[in-house]
Parts: C-alpha cells; sequence; structure tokens
C-alpha cells in the first residue's frame, strides 16, 4: 500500500490530534507522530480494505503515547517549582 494514502487524512488527523490536546502547538506535534507511526507501520498493513480502522487506531495509541510523554514532562516541571509557588 503507497504512502499517498495519508495525504487524504492529514486534515482528519490535525483535527482528531487538536481534540486530543491542550493547544494547536501540541496538536501539530502530535498529528506528526501519528503521520510518522502511520508511514512506519503502513508496510505490515495486509487488507487495504482495513485502512482506516488501522490509521485510527494508530492515531489512537500514539495520542496514548503522547500523552503519557507531556504528563511526566508537565511533572517534572511541578517538582522543579519553587516552594512558594505549590502554597
Amino acid at each position: 500500500m503507497e504512502s499517498t494514502i495519508l495525504t487524504e487524512y492529514i486534515d482528519k488527523i490535525y483535527k482528531y490530534a487538536l481534540s486530543r490536546t491542550f493547544s494547536e502547538e501540541e496538536a501539530e506535534e502530535l498529528s506528526q507522530e501519528i503521520l510518522l507511526n502511520a508511514v512506519v507501520a503502513l508496510p505490515k498493513l495486509r487488507e487495504e480494505r482495513k485502512f482506516e480502522p488501522w490509521l485510527w487506531a494508530v492515531a489512537e495509541n500514539t495520542s496514548r503515547s503522547f500523552r503519557r510523554k507531556l504528563g511526566r514532562q508537565r511533572a517534572m516541571f511541578v517538582y522543579n517549582a519553587p516552594e512558594s509557588l505549590i502554597e
């Protein structure tokens, strides 16, 4: 299957990413990760008719990993906050 099929889904993936993040910047980063993961995994897809459900599964899995990664980064910022801000 050709990776050019993903070009039809770029806007949909961005909208999906925007609904899962807190900012346009994070949505751009997440949509790029989704597309990258899809391009890498595309050769493993055996049945072309299952492309769209497969793509949304890739998007969901990537989104979960992305949120976990951001959560760890945000947690690090909280731990480094001055005591006066925590109170």
